[in-house]
C-alpha cells in the first residue's frame, strides 16, 4: 500500500513538471527588429542679432565689488557704497545669487526684450565684467509707416 501511496505521490509531481516543459515560450528566429535611424546632422542658418547696451547695462559696467562672499557683496553702484543679498534689486535686477567674485541677477521683460540672465564677473580688482543671456532674441522695432 505503500509503495502505491508513493507512486501515486511520485506521478503527480511528474505532471506539473512535464506541463511546464510544454508551456515554455519558443525562441523565434529570424532578423532583428527595425531600428529608427539615427538623426541626421544638418545645417541650419542663424542669425545674430547685435544687442544694444542699455543703460542698465553701463551702470552695472561700473559697478565695483569692495567686498563680495557668499551670500552678500559690498558694492560701489552708482557713486553710492551698496550692500545686497539675494533677493535684493539692483539697478531694477533682481539679485538670485552672491558668489565670491560673482553676482547672477533676473532681468524681468520689457516691451522689446525677454527675460534675461545677468553675469557680474569681478576680477581681483573689483572691476565688474557684464553678460547678459537673454531668454529670446530681442524684438526689433516696428518701423514707423
Amino acid at each position: 500500500m505503500r509503495a502505491v501511496v508513493w507512486m501515486a505521490v511520485a506521478v503527480a509531481a511528474a505532471v506539473p513538471a512535464a506541463r511546464a516543459a510544454e508551456e515554455k515560450p519558443q525562441v523565434k528566429s529570424g532578423p532583428p527588429p527595425a531600428r529608427k535611424p539615427k538623426a541626421q546632422r544638418r545645417t541650419v542658418a542663424t542669425r545674430v542679432v547685435p544687442l544694444a547696451v542699455s543703460s542698465k547695462d553701463g551702470s552695472l559696467k561700473d559697478t565695483r565689488a569692495l567686498s563680495i562672499a557668499e551670500g552678500e557683496a559690498r558694492l560701489l553702484f552708482e557713486q553710492r557704497e551698496l550692500t545686497v543679498r539675494p533677493g535684493d534689486r539692483l539697478g531694477g535686477d533682481l539679485v538670485q545669487r552672491v558668489e565670491p567674485g560673482l553676482i547672477v541677477l533676473r532681468r524681468e521683460a520689457t516691451e522689446n526684450n525677454s527675460e534675461a540672465t545677468v553675469v557680474m564677473k569681478f576680477d581681483g580688482e573689483g572691476l565688474a565684467t557684464v553678460r547678459v543671456y537673454w531668454m529670446q532674441p530681442p524684438t526689433e522695432a516696428e518701423p514707423n509707416r
